[in-house]
């Protein structure tokens, strides 16, 4: 609120000291004249003060919003510090936890440290107990050892045979010729048994697989897989033009067979159109019929479509060694 002005105060006229005492009318002159003057300086001065009021106010108003806002200020960081108090008892109960953990896990044996790194682990279990790797391998072995030596020696023996002189002479013999292209095929199988058997003693007393326990079974296998390439090695020989083109062919023949077989390459990895051709290989076939047959102890029809196929075949080549026989004898004359 302003300041009130100063008021002059009415003095009651005093009597005229002059008459009386010049000096003390001096005296009393002089004394007005002072309070004149500090009546002009008091009213001045507060005129000064009402000037001042109004910055003072507004200086009161900006520190009165200071105060506000350093009040919230306060209120907020008090809010920041329980949070942060709360986080870090959160934290402490973690680092707690965490120690206890690592006390259980050092009770732990050092050895399942890979089994925390690789939890999912593969392993291999064999089907067949105490069996050895060539025993294993021994079907593979039987059916290459057939294929080979049917087919070359059968294709050398009808070679040396259709290509003598008294081959020619027999033809001529009122005989049907096909009774010397049995012969020639009876004659191939008698030689490549001997080869075959050498190899069933091997297996039956060097490798300790039970061949004479299975021969029953295994033996109606083995000589339709001899005669169907007995057969295939005449008919290469009846083919070809010259004894040298004859050997190779039946050669790579036998490669064929062998290399589109199960003997170096799982058929599941093969490609596509090759391992459909190959579930039908006549080798492959007997592959599986010998190793359920010497491992399985299965019986000669537990797969009959396997022994159909055979049979097929056998029939197959057959059927095609004499039609081509009989007209190679034909075309000599």
């Amino acid at each position: 609120m302003p300041f009130p002005p100063a008021t002059s105060c009415s003095l009651p006229a005093s009597p005229d000291w002059t008459s009386v005492s010049p000096a003390l009318g001096a005296a009393i002159a002089s004394l007005e004249a002072s309070m004149d003057s500090v009546e002009s300086s008091a009213n001045a001065t507060i005129a000064q003060l009402n000037g001042i009021k109004q910055p003072l106010d507004s200086v009161v108003l900006e520190l009165d919003k200071i105060d506000k806002l350093l009040n919230d200020e306060i209120r907020r960081s008090d809010t920041y510090v329980a949070l942060i108090q709360e986080s870090v008892a959160e934290i402490d109960d973690v680092s707690d936890n965490a120690k206890a953990n690592m006390k259980d896990l050092k009770k732990l044996d050092p050895s399942l440290a890979t089994k925390v790194v690789r939890p999912i682990t593969q392993s291999f279990t064999a089907l067949l107990k105490d069996v050895k790797d060539v025993q294993i391998a021994f079907p593979i072995l039987l059916s290459t050892v057939i294929v080979f030596i049917s087919l070359l020696f059968s294709n050398m023996i009808t070679l040396l045979e259709i290509n003598s002189k008294a081959y020619t002479r027999n033809i001529l013999a009122p005989i049907d010729d096909l009774i010397y292209t049995i012969g020639m095929a009876i004659t191939n199988f008698a030689i490549i048994s001997i080869q075959v058997i050498v190899l069933l003693l091997v297996a039956q007393f060097n490798f300790s697989i039970d061949v004479w326990g299975h021969l029953s079974t295994a033996l109606p296998v083995i000589v339709v897989m001899m005669f169907i390439f007995i057969f295939l090695g005449m008919i290469i020989a009846y083919l070809s033009s010259n004894m040298q083109t004859s050997i190779l062919l039946s050669t790579f023949v036998a490669l064929g067979f062998f290399l589109f077989s199960d003997a170096l390459n799982a058929l599941e990895a093969m490609p596509v159109v090759a391992g459909i051709a190959a579930i039908f290989n006549p080798v492959v076939i007997a592959n599986k019929m010998f190793g359920m047959i010497f491992f399985f102890s299965a019986k000669l029809w537990a797969r009959p479509l396997n022994m159909t196929l055979l049979l097929l075949y056998l029939i197959g080549s057959g059927v095609l060694l004499v039609w081509i026989s009989k007209k190679k004898n034909r075309q000599r004359f």
